[in-house]
């Protein structure tokens, strides 16, 4: 029989213990605790950092060991799922036990000891998860315990169960506390007040607590061996003051008439003057609806909203059945609902992905159709947009509360928009009328009054909610009581003129902090965290940890807090009864005890669930910047990948602040971020170069000095500086030998791709030959880059032929190895581009065409604008060459928009227009686009032959042939029979020049 012991250091059994590899024990484990379980799934959560090719190929390795042992006889191993069957699980003995004395000594230790994995990432997940899981069930039958030796009066070994318990996690107070109160019957005083004196250690350091009152009065009551003074009585809980909605009459009306006009109802007002109420009580007769809501904190982070909104719809309709592209989609925010990870989203896809939200929302409420959007102040302006998108599509309507004084600027457009267009209705909510208050008090209070209401108007301004926290504050205080027949009164009815003698604090606020004070010290430590808590919800268990409150004490706080209405329910857990208190709450913490709250939240949320940029503000409270940083550059990769590039350059940033000056990891920082710009062009060039300085100052080592040269080329070339383009390339080489051939590889291909621009074809073959020899030395993918390199050259040398076959030659390498990988990015589709441009110089243009179409599509997809453009514009030239210009349009169209983003590549969109406009016969704007693309070739002298082609054309097809014959002559001068990268061929510039000689009219010589 097949035993795994899993509790403690991991044993395998079958009649002898087994030793298997960890790998092989991780996945053991994880199918007796989990069941049958898809191989993808295998994969990414055992090598969670490698590519699913190699993946798969782990996996295959792991069953093949497993398949030496007499494991494999349990092993049900299919094409797609992995169980495993006939075992014995002490886990499962454990938790079957419930606490008995036997299934306690089968814990040996914690949930797979000591086991540890290299790239399994999502693995460290799922164990800490159980580690919880089970050490908490330990935890608890060990409390059961302790209770029934101490009942049996066994009072040392219900002391040594409770100091089990300490030792398992010091800072529950309650077992110290029991162990004080055991010591102390046992006659060892002395120990009791050690154990006090180390419990008050801890909660300072730890937590920055002072022990709970009981605890304190514990600890003197053993010093002085005599009773002490009863701690402070807790407050009674005020009355409910479920008030009636008063002065909202037109409000109502107004709404009601947009309603049936179709509108979305916009409702504006400051804090607390009760927009959610307004709108409950309209919403309560339109059946069901979607309740979302922003919180502090969302604003900055992409999807922040939407992704709870998400978590929220799933965890409340756990059996929703969702239709596959809808689960896919939304995977992007919550990656355990696919698994297999979606593609990078572009702007194309933004719809589906838009479609698939709202969608997923919709269903998960019933199919509503109508959307309440509340505080949307505080919410992102990408899970707007998404919102947004997806009211607009058939029948949905919304209703959207906020402060108008805090919306961000995109989002307050939006409601411009919606105004100016007639689609929405905005509504203005203000504070109660001192009437009204005094209408709402005798509501309230069972009788009418005049004094009492005019004193409480003036302390409030009429603010709704500073009127019900004032006067749950008078109740609690004993100042207002509810006299016979249910009516308030107050000790000072008799006499008073204007109840100015009511105890009115000057601010909501310190009402808050008042109320608080008075629920006692364990409801003041749960909502102090719970304040620091950026979720809509919080519950026992996060609380637990930074508390020093066990669950069940956490809760007994949390039903109190609730009493007194400062808290309320939500679906599983609970939230603030209005972001007032919270925000009063975490305002007033000192510092020290909100860093050490931040840091148990950092740890908790750390384990998923959450954006990964929540866990590095936490961490940044903390003041644990290293932790902090590695969080922000998790979240730079996450809003790359949902196309927030501006605030994953600002992610970066962050967690480059986060890092000492001489951090080993800064340059690698510094690196994403510099190739995240280039990629999505979000910085201009004197802004790559700045960052390029900086990497310089951070380089150690001859790799990092490589990098940094590198880069310098592509800027330079950026700025047509192609000598010093190829110059800086060429010392990236020279750094890249010292480091390792991979390091020097691609520097050299560059070196040869600014030779062929320079028109320096010998050098650029003879490099050409230095890369491939040290392509072999490498691998099959570096050997195909190699030939893409040299079959470019070979081209302009006039041998289209043999750089078709190295193509060829490459593309064969990659069908015999598999997808290359991400390293070499879009390899196989820039083999495409490659083949196109040989295609196009050999007026192929009908095969070229399809060459460049899955380059286009991939890197539109990775959000990778320049590869695009480059794709593009090779296209352009085979439409042109084809005659088809609608085409030939609509990509140039495209390349405009990225050229304008990128600010690259405006010299050869310009040329390649004016060709365009020369072929419609359209002079005058063909020598416009001409004129642009000479204003941007600046050094670059390709460029400049080619806008000086084009615009020879616009003053030909103008009827200025001498204009046309000088352009033409000077870029015949400037080409000196040299073959140039993407340069127009000298015989095409000799036949647009003799046009000019015969005085013929233009016509396009391709």
């Amino acid at each position: 029989m097949l035993r795994l012991e899993l509790l403690g250091q991991p044993r395998i059994l079958h009649a002898v213990e087994l030793r298997l590899p960890r790998k092989a024990v991780a996945l053991l484990a994880y199918l007796a605790i989990e069941g049958c379980t898809p191989r993808s799934r295998l994969v990414d959560l055992l090598w969670s950092e490698s590519d699913e090719e190699g993946g798969r190929r782990n996996l295959r390795q792991v069953l093949y060991q497993l398949g030496q042992t007499p494991v494999q006889a349990h092993l049900e191993v299919g094409r797609a799922q992995i169980g495993l069957c006939g075992f014995e699980l002490d886990v499962e003995e454990f938790l079957e036990g419930h606490g008995c004395a036997d299934s306690l000594r089968l814990w040996r230790g914690e949930f797979l000891q000591d086991l540890e994995l290299d790239n399994a990432s999502q693995f460290e997940v799922w164990l800490r998860h159980q580690r919880e899981r089970l050490g908490s069930a330990y935890a608890k039958a060990l409390g059961h315990q302790a209770r029934e030796l101490e009942r049996k009066g066994d009072l040392r070994g219900a002391l040594e169960a409770f100091q089990t318990l300490i030792h398992l996690d010091e800072l529950q107070e309650q077992p110290h506390r029991e162990a004080m109160r055991l010591y102390a019957a046992l006659g060892q005083p002395e120990q009791a007040l050690c154990q006090f004196k180390r419990l008050t250690e801890v909660l300072r350091d730890e937590l920055g607590l002072e022990p709970l009152p009981e605890t304190q009065a514990l600890a003197e009551q053993i010093r002085q061996r005599r009773e002490v003074p009863r701690a402070k009585p807790l407050a009674v809980n005020s009355p409910s003051l479920r008030a009636p909605l008063v002065g909202r009459e037109q409000a109502l009306k107004r709404l009601e008439a947009a309603w049936q006009s179709k509108n979305i109802l916009l409702i504006a007002g400051q804090a607390g003057v009760g927009k959610s109420r307004l709108v409950q009580e309209f919403l309560a007769d339109k059946g069901s609806y979607v309740a979302l809501s922003g919180r502090p904190g969302d604003a900055g982070t992409p999807y922040a909203s939407m992704t709870r909104w998400v978590r929220q719809a799933l965890g409340a309709a756990p059996g929703l059945e969702l239709r596959p592209w809808v689960r896919f989609e939304a995977a992007r925010l919550v990656p355990e609902l696919s698994d297999e990870a979606p593609p990078q989203l572009d702007e194309g896809g933004q719809v589906r992905f838009f479609q698939a939200l709202c969608e997923l929302l919709s269903q998960a409420s019933g199919g509503s159709k109508i959307f309440l959007s509340e505080d949307e102040h505080f919410a992102d302006p990408w899970s707007l947009k998404a919102l947004a998108f997806g009211v607009s599509q058939g029948s949905r309507r919304l209703v959207a509360t906020f402060r108008p004084d805090e919306v961000l600027p995109e989002v307050a457009q939006r409601y411009q928009e919606w105004q100016g267009s007639g689609a929405a209705e905005w509504l203005e909510l203000e504070p109660l009328s001192e009437q009204e208050v005094a209408e709402l008090v005798a509501h309230l209070s069972g009788r009418p009054a005049r004094l009492f209401p005019q004193r409480l108007y003036r302390a409030t301004s009429g603010n709704p909610l500073f009127v019900l926290e004032t006067l749950r504050n008078l109740f609690e205080l004993g100042e207002l009581r509810q006299g016979p027949g249910g009516v308030w009164e107050t000790p000072y009815d008799e006499a008073t003129q204007d109840y100015a003698e009511l105890p009115i604090a000057p601010s909501v606020r310190q009402t808050i902090l008042s109320r608080l004070e008075r629920q006692g010290a364990s409801v003041r430590r749960c909502l102090e965290v719970a304040a620091l808590i950026e979720e809509e919800t919080f519950n026992s268990g996060t609380l637990a940890e930074a508390t020093a409150l066990s669950q069940w004490e956490v809760s007994e706080a949390l039903e109190r807090a609730s009493g007194s209405r400062l808290i309320e329910a939500a679906g599983q857990g609970y939230r603030f009864s209005h972001e007032l208190i919270s925000r009063a709450i975490a305002e007033s913490l000192k510092p020290d005890r909100r860093r050490l709250i931040a840091a148990r939240l950092a740890q908790h949320y750390a384990q998923g669930g959450v954006h990964p940029a929540r866990v590095a503000g936490y961490f940044q409270q903390a003041a644990m910047p290293l932790e902090a940083a590695q969080w922000w550059v998790r979240a730079a990769l996450h809003a790359h990948g949902v196309l927030a590039f501006a605030e994953a350059d600002r992610y970066y940033v962050l967690a480059l602040a986060a890092l000492p000056p001489d951090h080993p990891e800064r340059f690698e920082i510094q690196t994403r971020r510099f190739y995240l710009a280039r990629q999505v062009g979000n910085t201009c060039l004197e802004e790559q170069l700045e960052q390029l300085e900086a990497m310089a100052a951070s380089a150690r080592s001859a790799e990092e000095r490589c990098r940094v040269w590198f880069y310098r080329g592509m800027v330079l070339d950026d700025q047509q500086d192609l000598q010093g383009a190829m110059e800086a390339s060429r010392k990236a080489y020279q750094y890249g030998l010292e480091a390792s051939p991979a390091e020097a590889f691609y520097p050299l291909i560059f070196v040869t791709h600014y030779q062929r621009d320079l028109g320096l074809l010998e050098e650029a073959t003879a490099d050409g030959h230095r890369a491939l020899a040290l392509a072999r030395q490498l691998s099959p993918f570096h050997l195909a880059e190699a030939q893409l390199c040299h079959a470019l050259t070979r081209m302009l040398q006039g041998c289209p032929d043999e750089a078709i076959g190295l193509l060829a030659e490459a593309e064969d390498l990659l069908r015999q190895n598999g997808p290359a990988p991400a390293v070499f990015w879009l390899l196989q589709e820039r083999l495409g581009v490659a083949r196109a441009r040989v295609l196009n110089s050999l007026g192929r243009f009908e095969e070229s065409i399809p060459q460049t179409a899955e380059v286009i599509e991939k890197a539109r997809q990775g959000g990778v604008q320049r590869q695009e453009l480059v794709g593009l514009l090779v296209r352009v030239e085979g439409w042109l060459g084809l005659g088809r210009a609608e085409e030939a349009a609509q990509d140039l169209e495209r390349c405009t928009e990225l050229a304008r983003h990128l600010n690259w590549g405006w010299s050869e969109v310009g040329q390649l227009y004016a060709e365009l406009e020369l072929f419609r016969n359209n002079g005058p704007s063909a020598l416009r686009w001409a004129e642009r693309a000479l204003e941007h070739a600046a050094r670059n002298i390709v460029h400049e032959i080619n806008g000086l082609y084009s615009r020879g054309g616009a003053w030909l097809a103008l009827g200025e042939r001498t204009k046309a014959r000088a352009d033409l002559e000077r870029a015949i001068e400037l080409h000196g029979g040299i073959h140039r990268f993407r340069a127009v061929r000298l015989e095409a510039l000799q036949a647009r020049l003799a046009l000019t000689r015969f005085g013929a009219g233009f016509a396009s010589t391709g």
